[in-house]
């Protein structure tokens, strides 16, 4: 599967500018490749990238920018037709032009990376 998205959305970023109106949302574009596979009956698979372009509109982050990198692998395995047990990693890097001055230095507020593991039951009726 292969898909771009291009949508406006709510935003954790509301720092008012100097006339005091807050950041509104953004305006963000997405592509994605998902691609999955089934290796036996019970075990399947699936791999996921995206890249999100996105500009702040309004407040102290007007015009501002962030580019989000989404990496994910998951593995299925039914054990039953209504239990499974899942095991997956992802990967998240957020590159954000948001920048931060406190006592005169200017940090780079958002961005991060993370990689998050898990393993868990499905269960399903």
């Amino acid at each position: 599967m292969v898909g771009i998205r291009h949508q406006r959305t709510a935003t954790d970023t509301a720092a008012p500018d100097s006339k005091g109106r807050p950041t509104l949302d953004q305006e963000a574009t997405a592509g994605y490749v998902q691609l999955q596979h089934q290796f036996t009956r019970n075990l399947s698979g699936s791999l996921l990238g995206q890249i999100q372009y996105a500009t702040f509109s309004g407040g102290a982050a007007d015009d501002e920018n962030e580019i989000m990198y989404l990496v994910g692998l998951n593995f299925a395995y039914r054990i039953t037709d209504h239990f499974a047990v899942e095991a997956g990693w992802n990967y998240d890097l957020l590159d954000s032009d948001i920048q931060q001055t406190v006592n005169g230095k200017t940090y780079d507020s958002r961005s991060y990376d993370r990689n998050r593991v898990y393993i868990g039951v499905r269960a399903s009726y």
